[in-house]
This record gives C-alpha cells, sequence and structure tokens, in this order.
C-alpha cells in the first residue's frame, strides 16, 4: 500500500520533535524540506484537517492550521 502525499506529510511531522507553531511548520515545509508553496496548495486540506487531529500532536495541530491560512490566501 501506497501512502497518499498528505498522509505521508502527516506521518512525517509526526515523527519531529520540536515544532509545535504554524510558524514553525512553514519553516520546515518551504525553507528545511523545500517543497513548493504551489505544490502543497494542490494537497487535500480537508483530509490534513480530517486527520491531523488523530495524531494528538501539537505539530499536527499547526500543520492543520498552516494549511487553513494558505487555503484562505
Amino acid at each position: 500500500m501506497i501512502a497518499e502525499p498528505e498522509k505521508a506529510i502527516c506521518d512525517a511531522v509526526y515523527k519531529l520533535a520540536g515544532v509545535a507553531s504554524v510558524d514553525g511548520i512553514e519553516r520546515l515545509l518551504l525553507d528545511d524540506w523545500r517543497m513548493e508553496r504551489e505544490d502543497l496548495a494542490t494537497l487535500d486540506i480537508e483530509f490534513i484537517q480530517w486527520i491531523a487531529p488523530r495524531y494528538h500532536r501539537k505539530s499536527l495541530t499547526a500543520l492543520a492550521g498552516w494549511f487553513s491560512r494558505v487555503a484562505k490566501r
């Protein structure tokens, strides 16, 4: 079984320590992982917002918050 990109990002963020803010998530995705904002905008934001609380981690709450902020732009 192959993970969808949204689930893979959530799993990767889950494994990290020390990223618990929306700004920290933005630095992680865009600077550290060098992901393109345009590519991230194509992901299923509703799925990320649905699954993030199930991880019970602040980092995933921040990830969902970042995607919410991006969706409003």
